[in-house]
């Protein structure tokens, strides 16, 4: 199975190709509009600030291509800020408005802990998916964020993390999916996530 990365010049594509490689898919690298709407399967990584992420999709006029891979029915999964820019409005450095899948906002976290949120931690699935396959609830995966999604609908949230409160860690609505943990980094839970999402 192929999957094309989305490169908008905010993250690190090298270690997300090598775990797409080692569960046996074939990965593609481009930051082309028209390669990312003809894609069967997309992927949007990310590292950063919400607000800088929405400027270089903007920037690279990558907006209505995603617009139209989701539109079509074709799977799109969003990792750690490629999750948050899933949402309609993020407030890093001041109100930014999102992609809009999934209806929702992207607020900093206001825990009594040490922010960011950098480690391992469990996910909790609130139900049953073909994402979550061969995935105990409450495995660990690997997080590095400062700000978490709340989505507006119960129904669109997949998997739940507790720091200091609990966050919605995984979203699900019909073909968009986000992780805010680093499946790349979280060995063997992380890879039989991205095997699921290229079997999905």
């Amino acid at each position: 199975m192929t999957v094309l990365i989305v490169d908008y010049r905010i993250c690190n594509l090298g270690s997300v190709r090598r775990a797409i490689e080692a569960v046996g898919g074939k990965a593609i690298i481009s930051g082309q509009g028209e390669e990312i709407e003809a894609a069967d399967r997309v992927i949007l990584p990310g590292v950063g600030s919400f607000r800088q992420g929405m400027e270089n999709l903007r920037k690279l006029s990558l907006i209505p291509a995603l617009q139209r891979h989701v539109e079509q029915g074709k799977p799109l999964l969003g990792l750690c800020l490629g999750m948050q820019l899933l949402f309609a409005r993020g407030e890093e450095f001041g109100s930014t408005q999102g992609l809009g899948f999934i209806p929702g906002t992207v607020k900093k976290m206001e825990v009594a802990l040490p922010v960011p949120h950098v480690g391992w931690n469990q996910i909790a699935w609130a139900r049953p998916e073909p994402m979550t396959e061969g995935i105990p609830s409450e495995s660990y995966f690997y997080f590095v964020h400062s700000y978490v999604c709340r989505p507006e609908r119960t129904q669109d949230i997949l998997g739940v993390t507790e720091y200091g409160e609990a966050f919605v860690s995984v979203v699900q609505h019909e073909n968009v999916c986000g992780l805010q943990c680093h499946p790349e980094k979280s060995q063997q839970p992380g890879l039989t996530l991205l095997a699921n999402f290229l079997r999905t």
